[in-house]
C-alpha cells in the first residue's frame, strides 16, 4: 500500500514536471499580454466619496476599450460580512450600523421550528438571497450599491434609490417577520440623531 502511494505520487510529480516545461518553451515564442485588475475594498459607506460606483464603472469601460474586454477585470474584495454601515445618504442621522452576522444568526433562530423553511435555508448563505435578491446565494453578496444608485435611474424608474431600498428591505422584513421594533415613523429608532438635528 505504501509503496503504491510513493509510486503513485512520484508519477504524479513527474507529470508535473513536464507539465510545467511545455509552457516554459511556449513562452519564448508567446507575445507578452498587459491585464488590467480593477479593485474595490473597503468601501462601506463611501458608495460616492472619492471615485465612487458610477466612475468605477465608467473607468472599467475605459479600461476595456483600451486593453480588451478580456483582458479587464472588476474585483470587490468585500468586507462587508461582519456588517455594513448604512447611511452614507442621511445628513440629518447618523448611519445605521447593520450587523449582518447577528441578523443572519436571528433568522436562523427563528426558522429553526419550520420544517419548510428550514428545508430551504439549510445554508446560512441562502438567507442572504431575502436582502441580495437578485444575487446568487453566498455569504459574501455584492453590497446593495452594486445595484442600487444614490439617486433613481431615470432610464429605470422602477428600481428603487439605495435609500429607498435599505427602508424598504429592512421595514419588510420586519414586517413580515411580526419584528416590533423599530417604529416606521421614528428614524430614531433605528439611526441616532445628528448633533442639533430632531427626531
Amino acid at each position: 500500500m505504501n509503496l503504491t502511494f510513493k509510486l503513485k505520487a512520484l508519477v504524479l510529480a513527474l507529470v508535473l514536471t513536464a507539465g510545467l516545461s511545455v509552457p516554459a518553451l511556449a513562452a519564448e515564442e508567446a507575445q507578452q499580454v498587459d491585464i488590467v485588475v480593477l479593485y474595490t475594498n473597503d468601501v462601506h459607506c463611501g458608495v460616492d466619496t472619492n471615485l465612487g460606483y458610477a466612475a468605477l464603472a465608467g473607468y472599467k469601460a475605459q479600461m476595456e476599450s483600451a486593453y480588451g474586454a478580456d483582458r479587464v477585470t472588476l474585483v470587490d474584495l468585500g468586507d462587508a460580512v461582519q456588517g455594513d454601515v448604512i447611511g452614507s445618504l442621511s445628513d440629518k442621522f447618523d448611519p445605521n450600523y447593520f450587523n449582518h452576522r447577528r441578523h443572519v444568526a436571528s433568522l436562523m433562530r427563528r426558522i429553526q421550528d419550520d420544517k419548510l423553511a428550514a428545508a430551504f435555508h439549510k445554508d446560512p448563505a441562502s438567507l442572504c438571497t431575502a436582502c441580495h435578491h437578485n444575487s446568487p446565494a453566498s455569504a459574501t453578496p455584492p453590497p446593495c450599491a452594486s445595484c442600487h444608485a444614490a439617486r433613481i435611474d431615470p432610464a429605470n424608474p422602477g428600481k428603487p434609490s439605495l435609500k429607498a431600498a435599505y427602508h424598504l428591505q429592512c421595514m419588510g422584513c420586519h414586517d413580515g417577520m411580526k419584528v416590533a421594533r423599530p417604529l416606521k415613523t421614528s428614524c430614531a429608532s433605528c439611526h441616532k440623531p445628528r448633533t442639533g438635528e430632531g427626531q
